[in-house]
């Protein structure tokens, strides 16, 4: 049998094998993203001519987007006096100083492909800048930039991954050519 089509059809094949074993190493730790929700700030006219309130909001989300739980995620924070926090969906969480100081807020288990708000409320404080990190014991949070934008239509997300796989297959096939050419070369130079 000719090797030239034994290439062609085992070359995508192996390829989609360990793409698969690949993908299905890298689901097993969970994998980690932080980002916040809102920043605000609310000016409240106080009452008799005395000095107005600030009363300070944001949350952020934490998200683990794969299919493994994350145990003992810890939100930590410089300082958390004087703020009220909420935790939606209500998600089982304790509240830990950290001996250098501050405060972390520690969720034994999040579950895979889920995400929970920390929703700050603080008068007089500014709460952005209380955030220090976030990771569990098995990955570190990664902080993304957020930004609102429409979502693909589904019909051309599916046109760019027949193209995307099209092109991949292209790919192959002239990396098999090349190197099959280059054997023959070889062969031919009687280098073998």
């Amino acid at each position: 049998m000719d090797p030239l089509v034994i290439a062609t059809i085992l070359g995508p094949l192996l390829g989609a094998a360990v793409g698969i074993a690949l993908d299905r190493a890298f689901a097993r730790s969970p994998k980690l993203l932080m980002y916040f929700g809102h920043v605000s700030a609310h000016r409240i006219p106080a009452d008799a001519g005395g000095p107005d309130i600030i009363v300070n909001t944001h949350s952020i989300w934490v998200a683990n987007t794969r299919q493994s739980p994350a145990h003992n995620v810890k939100v930590v924070h410089t300082r958390l006096t004087g703020i009220n926090v909420q935790v939606y969906p209500v998600i089982e969480h304790r509240y830990e100083e950290i001996a250098g100081g501050g405060t972390a807020i520690v969720f034994p288990n999040l579950p895979g492909k889920s995400q929970l708000q920390l929703q700050y409320v603080g008068v007089g404080v500014i709460t952005e800048n209380i955030m220090v990190g976030c990771y569990s014991d098995e990955a570190v949070a990664k902080v993304i930039k957020v930004v609102p934008m429409r979502a693909t239509p589904k019909f051309v997300r599916t046109i760019m991954v027949a193209l995307l796989v099209i092109g991949a297959a292209a790919l192959g096939y002239i990396v098999v050519r090349l190197a099959l050419m280059l054997w023959h070369w070889i062969a031919a130079q009687n280098f073998l």
